[in-house]
């Protein structure tokens, strides 16, 4: 296994447990921990959300920034070094402004688009328009153009294949959908947000995010 970008990673945590068979984004605790992260000439100072999630046989695993890396190196090969860093930079960055689990980004991106910040995703009809989703987190930009322009996150439509902004927008619009009521079915907000995300209430959709942090979750525990 080729070695981690980073140079340095003081710990941010996220501490996770194995849910029994679902490994459910049921938030048990909540706390903040300082941290910093540094990649070659890139410092970032920040506060990020520490999740802990348990289950009947107390199974914990620390997910770090480093072990983000590894499972980008790994899995997603098709991405250089330099795009490997200014993504988990720009996650870290978005986690800290959104308050936003880092890992949730991640899990997002992964199902959305695989990490290809250059994909135009397939045709919807949104509002009577067509419209395609765009870039690493599949934002549909007839639905949110003007509000992230008017949030100083993008100038343009073509703005989303940039991996910053895009990551941006992800945050943006999780945001948004977190100050909504909960869907039903639903019983914590993040799961909520996750599914107005996808654009109806999708069980499925949730389930292959979880299903991505669970991988990674088992990989820590059995490495």
């Amino acid at each position: 296994m080729r070695k981690p970008v980073n140079k340095k990673v003081v710990v941010w945590g996220v501490s996770i447990s194995v849910v029994a068979i679902g490994l459910a984004l049921l938030i048990c605790t909540m706390q903040l921990s300082k941290t910093v992260y540094v990649d070659n000439n890139i410092t970032v100072e920040k506060e990020v959300e520490r999740i802990v999630y348990k289950e009947p046989k107390g199974v914990i695993a620390s997910i770090t920034m480093t072990d983000l890396n590894k499972h980008l190196t790994t899995t997603y090969r098709h991405l250089s070094k330099v795009q490997r860093v200014i993504i988990l930079t720009a996650i870290a960055k978005a986690a800290d402004k959104y308050k936003i689990s880092p890992i949730v980004f991640y899990g997002i991106i992964a199902v959305e688009s695989s990490f290809r910040p250059w994909i135009t995703h397939k045709q919807v009809v949104i509002k009577g328009k067509k419209d395609n989703a765009i870039g690493l987190g599949g934002i549909v930009s007839v639905w949110w153009l003007d509000k992230l322009r008017e949030a100083d996150i993008l100038e343009t439509r073509s703005d989303l294949y940039d991996p910053v902004v895009n990551i941006n927008a992800i945050g943006f619009v999780l945001a948004e959908y977190k100050t909504m009521p909960l869907m039903k079915g639903t019983t914590d907000i993040t799961t909520s947000a996750l599914r107005r995300y996808f654009g109806g209430n999708f069980k499925a959709y949730t389930e292959r995010i979880e299903n991505t942090i669970g991988a990674m979750i088992l990989t820590k525990i059995y490495e």
